[in-house]
């Protein structure tokens, strides 16, 4: 209900074309870094609060730092709350795909 709410108060259309298109997660494991700007280097980070991120890692050669503008690790932190037993489980459950 809240879904539909959400739509008809923002008057989206919602048809087969639109939407976000998310990717087989076969592979992921072989994918990192994550998020659209590549801000976040391990599956373990992107399931930790923005805040609990780090802020820089190396990419190869190249130095990665969150903290310059359009860097930015933050936002996408859902499933950020769940227990560290649950979390590490959900990491194996990827990193076997």
């Amino acid at each position: 209900l809240a879904l539909i709410q959400f739509i008809g108060r923002n008057r989206l259309s919602v048809r087969l074309s639109d939407g976000y298109r998310v990717d087989d997660l076969h592979g992921l494991w072989a994918t990192p870094p994550y998020l659209h700007n590549g801000s976040v280097p391990t599956l373990d980070a992107l399931l930790r609060p923005a805040a609990e991120r780090p802020t820089t890692f190396m990419r190869g050669d190249f130095l990665v730092d969150t903290t310059l503008p359009a860097n930015g690790n933050g936002g996408h932190e859902f499933g950020v709350t769940i227990d560290d037993t649950d979390s590490a489980a959900l990491v194996a459950y990827l990193l076997s795909l």
